[in-house]
């Protein structure tokens, strides 16, 4: 066990690294989760080290050096990829650490027993300073605190009936104006059926974040982001803290609870008590941001996503495989969850779809995952007609959708929304916080009394509806 020492102190090093600045956004759980993957970690690379070390010391340092990789290799890749070698790639990065390690080895090989003891001791001291330091860092460490929460919302008594409520959220679907103007595409086709529909269709909708992570948030907050900076630009801190308002600080989720709503969630978000429907790891938790460090989960998460065959990804369950798989399971679950509760609900559902990758066409067929990477890394001249055949198919669920509850609950209300536009065609303009926005209340005009329409204003205007309430609407500037 002696022996053993350094290995374990360098798990222990890496659970307590994570914790160090995260430890208002970690479930009691997740530790006890991380632990346990880094356990398996440690005893792969300790098999790995006795298939060419059968004993000893060697064996032990061996095992030492996978496991650094193991827990190590993204952040390494980061690190060298920013500040050394810009243009490297992960095939490059692993034939340089195959050969560091095989150098490794080869110098294990070559040294006295007694100098590998003497090295194993400073590895054992090193790992144990630095875990000192980790946990004084955390004891007495100042904490980033990237925003200021709002003050919170004052919610009167509801008034009125409790109609079901449906939002259908579709990511990084581009608004009209924007479609129009960066495809030439005019979606007419689809207002004038939601028009026809009684849904109330806004003129020029504004996200005031271009990304998911902010813009969730937002819109359940029914508030702007406090940043304390003009700086809007994601780092982990600012991400964790922004997703764990949408399940720790849930003013709309907690006021529908009161008043007897189910919440059912069909996104990748956790909502207040509410599990997401898929884990598709895009680091909103602190146990995705540690896993996701680790080898594994990097490889998971992006290198397979070079795998050339859907099947094979689907078998290694790729970031690519994981987003069909729910688009697949949040089409099935919205489709049933219509009109079958006797409790009034709010139903939450998130298509990540037409966010590139482009991996479905306009019938909602597979595209090659690989290909549909490429497509968006490259930004080729097939993005274009991939992106509209996205949209084209969004635009034939949102019907589908729309005609069941017709059929199955008439007299729910229903939202049809983005939640910023298609970056990869804005790029650095404006355009990217151009959003779908459309509502229907059955009898009442949603934006009566409103000039300019903005996702963050959204469940105000649902509330001021609904529930009698009288908040005001908010005035953002988009920010980058």
């Amino acid at each position: 066990m002696i022996r053993l020492l350094p290995l374990i102190l360098l798990g222990l090093f890496y659970s307590v690294n994570g914790l160090n600045g995260y430890t208002d956004h970690v479930h009691w759980t997740e530790p006890f989760i991380l632990s346990f993957w880094v356990l398996a970690l440690g005893l792969v690379s300790y098999m790995l080290a006795w298939t060419i070390f059968r004993h000893g010391i060697p064996r032990n340092l061996l095992a030492f050096s996978i496991f650094c990789l193991l827990l190590f290799s993204r952040m390494i890749f980061s690190w060298v990829k920013s500040d050394i070698f810009p243009n490297i790639n992960a095939t490059l990065f692993f034939i340089g650490t195959t050969f560091i390690l095989l150098l490794v080895i080869r110098t294990i090989k070559g040294k006295k027993e007694e100098t590998l003891a003497k090295f194993s001791r400073f590895l054992t001291m090193t790992c144990a300073v630095l875990i000192g330091y980790e946990s004084l860092t955390i004891l007495f460490g100042s904490k980033d605190n990237s925003f200021s929460y709002g003050t919170p919302m004052q919610l009167k008594t509801w008034v009125g009936n409790k109609p079901n409520i449906y939002v259908l959220m579709f990511d990084e679907y581009q608004g009209n104006n924007g479609l129009r103007k960066m495809t030439g595409y005019s979606n007419e086709e689809q207002v004038a059926f939601l028009r026809h529909e009684g849904f109330t269709i806004a003129n020029n909708p504004i996200s005031t974040y271009d990304h998911t992570v902010y813009s969730i948030p937002s819109l359940f907050m029914m508030d702007t982001l406090h940043f304390k900076t003009t700086n809007t630009s994601m780092t982990k801190m600012k991400v964790l803290t922004a997703s764990s308002l949408v399940y720790k600080n849930n003013p709309l989720i907690k006021y529908l609870a009161q008043n007897g709503y189910r919440t059912r969630n069909f996104s990748i978000f956790r909502i207040a008590d509410e599990k997401p429907l898929s884990a598709i790891w895009i680091e909103t938790t602190w146990l995705e941001l540690q896993l996701f460090r680790t080898f594994p989960f990097w490889a998971r998460n992006d290198l397979l996503n070079a795998l050339p065959s859907n099947s094979i990804q689907k078998l290694a369950g790729t970031l690519l495989a994981r987003t069909v798989k729910h688009n697949r399971k949040t089409i099935d679950s919205t489709f049933a969850t219509i009109g079958e509760s006797k409790q009034p609900q709010f139903v939450f559902s998130h298509f990540l779809l037409p966010h590139p990758p482009l991996m479905i066409d306009s019938n909602g067929n597979e595209r090659s995952f690989n290909k549909a990477m490429f497509e968006t890394n490259l930004l080729s001249s097939s993005f274009k007609e991939s992106y509209l055949g996205q949209v084209k198919y969004a635009n034939y669920l949102i019907r589908k959708f729309i005609e069941t509850i017709d059929r199955k609950d008439p007299e729910s209300v229903v939202f049809i929304l983005s939640d910023h536009g298609c970056r990869a065609l804005a790029k650095d303009t404006e355009d990217v916080f151009n959003i779908q926005w459309a509502m229907r209340i059955p009898g009442k005009d949603p934006l009566a009394g409103v000039a300019d329409v903005q996702l963050v204003n959204t469940f105000r205007i649902l509330l001021n509806q609904v529930a009698g309430q009288q908040l005001p609407m908010l005035h953002s500037t988009p920010r980058y």
